[in-house]
């Protein structure tokens, strides 16, 4: 499971990899995914070593 999708009885969005969670459901599912893949990014770049290779 990567993220986790609440419409009632509250509403939220919750990234399981990066804990990245969103009050917003309908901008996610419209699309708006841009908090979740700069976590994601963000969180994959820090797996690299200066020659770019996985540590």
């Amino acid at each position: 499971q990567i993220r986790s999708y609440v419409l009632h009885p509250y509403r939220m969005v919750k990234d399981l990899r990066t804990g990245v969670e969103s009050g917003n459901p309908s901008a996610i599912l419209d699309g708006d995914l841009d908090a979740f893949l700069e976590a994601s990014l963000a969180q994959g770049a820090g797996n690299l070593r200066p020659d770019g290779a996985e540590a």
